[in-house]
């Protein structure tokens, strides 16, 4: 015989049947759920929520695909010409003299140069601006400055950059993972990732 006690579909109403589907539901929610934490990253600007995102995302999740790695080199564009900016200028305010007066030159090209607060990077820099950033980056004068970085706000990652100059900017550069920890690209919204940490889901 067919009995509701047994719970056998045949025996069940449409609503039971129902209900039975919808517990079925909620205990695979339940189990999926039981394995996921949520986490939520909150801080200032700069506090580095990017920067531990990335690492996750490195360490634990899939990393980051070719395509992906070439949409940052805009973004390191746009630090290395605004890093160097930052640091002629502060050249003037700390009253330091360029060592090679033709760098004065050179520092000017630089300063007339458009892009380094676009939202979208800079596209490419022209040989002109490399060989610019080359000399200046050069300077005994510009060297000093930047040892006095504490007196003035610069990124942690300016000399990474100008001292690798040569390979990035050569044609077709790619990132390597170091240069996406490092490269800066700031967030004004929320940005969801998900990685797994043993058996954890984390999102």
């Amino acid at each position: 015989p067919c009995w509701k006690d047994y719970a056998c579909d045949c025996c069940l109403t449409p609503d039971e049947i129902i209900n039975k589907d919808i517990n079925k539901s909620l205990e695979r929610i339940r189990r999926k759920n039981f394995n996921e934490r949520k986490l939520l990253l909150l801080g200032n600007a700069e506090a580095g929520k990017s920067t531990f995102l990335k690492q996750m995302k490195l360490i634990h999740g899939r990393g980051f695909r070719i395509d992906e790695k070439r949409r940052l080199v805009p973004f390191i564009y746009r630090q290395i010409l605004s890093v160097v900016r930052c640091i002629c200028r502060q050249m003037n305010i700390l009253c330091i003299r360029f060592h090679d007066d033709q760098n004065e030159e050179y520092a000017r090209i630089l300063n007339s140069q458009n892009g380094d607060d676009d939202d979208y990077g800079i596209p490419a820099l022209s040989p002109r601006i490399v060989e610019a950033i080359k000399h200046v980056w050069s300077d005994e004068g510009v060297k000093t400055c930047y040892r006095r970085r504490r007196e003035y706000r610069l990124t942690d990652s300016a000399k990474y950059f100008l001292d690798d100059i040569e390979r990035i900017s050569a044609q077709n550069f790619t990132p390597t993972d170091d240069d996406i920890l490092r490269v800066r690209i700031p967030t004004t919204g929320i940005v969801q990732e998900d990685f797994q940490f043993a058996r954890v889901q984390l999102r």
